[in-house]
């Protein structure tokens, strides 16, 4: 029997008109590198003015995901 993927979510940039997403589902919390790689697949979904729009957002994803526990962050947890 397969595991069951429990860990989920999206890192998504929406706002002005913006509305893209890059979702994830896994069996275990996401890694730091998947999130790392899952936020460089969204940077390349944006075009130029919209990714100079989120700078700043993109700068403070990655030091949240730098700070986060080396095992991930599991089950349910929303940045404020």
């Amino acid at each position: 029997m397969a595991k069951e993927k429990r860990h989920r979510g999206r890192f998504q940039a929406q706002g002005n008109g913006t509305e893209k997403s890059v979702p994830w589902t896994l069996v275990s919390p996401i890694t730091k590198s998947h999130a790392y790689s899952s936020i460089e697949k969204l940077k390349c979904k944006l075009t130029q003015a919209e990714l100079s729009a989120r700078q700043d957002c993109f700068k403070k994803a990655s030091l949240f995901i730098q700070r986060a526990p080396s095992y991930g962050i599991s089950a349910f947890f929303k940045k404020g």
